[in-house]
């Protein structure tokens, strides 16, 4: 960051204390955290300055100081700071252990530097199960995408968006899971037989039991009775695990088969790793590519919306016509909850991001 006349753009109240004095620069703030080193650094320098944290050590950038962006690097490790730049592709000058460069010009059609899925991959229509797959898969990559361009940014509303994209992103896996679940789609008479086998087993665990029970306290009823109720403690409680994880593993194995992704778990148990890094998304502008997930996420949370409308119209029409109505179709119905809990979680995430973009500091 560098300090001028005229500066209106405070640092954060950590870097102001370890200045020792109240100071305003010319460029937004953004505090960044990675490889072990922190500080404030104007915005658009972000990427470029988490590289070259992890080959370098800096003591003073500008984004523009007449027209030029520089880093200060270490004497120690001025040569990997120059490496590294231009490695980037950057034509650097050294002037007196000061690096010098100019920053690519800003995309005249307003194109991000980070690909995204195309936009067809939030539409509503088709079959519900895959649909929600594709809006689910979407929130995944626009949160892949959010961490890579926000790398090294430590601020509430930054963490907040990744927390609550992945809210949004379970929330669909979970409106997924309610619907293919063998509650759901199986008639009656098939949902029926899935109970035999627990009733059988606990009938068999009643009966051993009161038979060891009678035996050892000769015939006495309320033994029988504590040790049966002992034994469907005992039992009861491991074989409901059981029971769930085949209800669980019948549920995903569907899942896979309709929307044709053998690979699926759900977001819940992936781990959702940062797009790689690359020299694009190095010089890029923070702001630009946070304004293109915010418009993706917007996009979604339309696609999530529609999806909420055409399940909500299955309903009779007394428990879809008004705000009450949703409320009462939410409680009949698991799936719904789940739609409009994404959508909400959507909706928290945009507003996160946008009042990110507008703070003094970020």
């Amino acid at each position: 960051m560098e300090v001028g006349e005229g500066g209106r753009f405070p640092p954060c109240d950590a870097c102001q204390q370890a200045n020792g004095a109240r100071v305003a620069t010319r460029h937004r703030q953004v505090h960044l955290r990675a490889n072990g080193r922190e500080s404030c650094v104007d915005e658009h320098l972000t990427g470029v300055i988490v590289g070259l944290w992890q080959v370098c050590e800096t003591t003073g950038s500008c984004q523009d100081h007449d027209g030029r962006a520089y880093v200060v690097p270490t004497p120690d490790t001025l040569a990997e700071g120059e490496r590294f730049l231009t490695g980037l592709g950057l034509v650097v000058d050294n002037e007196d252990g000061v690096l010098f460069f100019r920053l690519p010009a800003p995309r005249q059609d307003g194109e991000p530097a980070s690909a995204l899925p195309a936009p067809e991959a939030a539409a509503a229509d088709g079959d519900l199960l895959p649909v929600l797959h594709r809006l689910e898969q979407r929130i995944v990559s626009l949160r892949r995408l959010l961490t890579g361009v926000t790398a090294g940014v430590t601020h509430v509303r930054v963490d907040g968006a990744h927390r609550i994209l992945h809210a949004a992103a379970t929330a669909l896996a979970n409106a997924m899971r309610a619907l293919a679940t063998p509650f759901v789609r199986l008639p009656w008479p098939t949902r029926a037989l899935g109970y035999v086998p627990g009733l059988v087993v606990l009938a068999l665990v009643f009966w051993l039991a009161s038979l060891v029970a009678s035996a050892l306290s000769g015939g006495s009823l309320a033994w029988m009775v504590v040790a049966a109720l002992a034994a469907y403690g005992l039992v009861a409680w491991p074989y409901l695990r059981i029971y769930r994880r085949v209800i669980e593993a019948l549920t995903r194995r569907h899942i896979r088969r309709v929307v044709a992704d053998p690979a699926w778990i759900g977001p819940d148990e992936a781990v959702t790793s940062p797009a790689a890094p690359d020299r694009d998304r190095m010089l890029s502008l923070i702001c630009t590519e946070l304004l293109h997930i915010q418009a993706g996420i917007a996009e979604v949370r339309s696609g999530v919306a529609r999806v909420g409308r055409r399940r909500r119209g299955e309903h009779p029409p007394h428990l879809s016509e008004s705000g009450a109505g949703l409320v009462r179709a939410m409680a009949h119905d698991e799936v719904l909850n789940r739609i409009v809990d994404a959508e909400l979680a959507l909706a928290t995430a945009y507003d996160g991001i946008r009042l990110w973009l507008s703070l003094p500091r970020g």
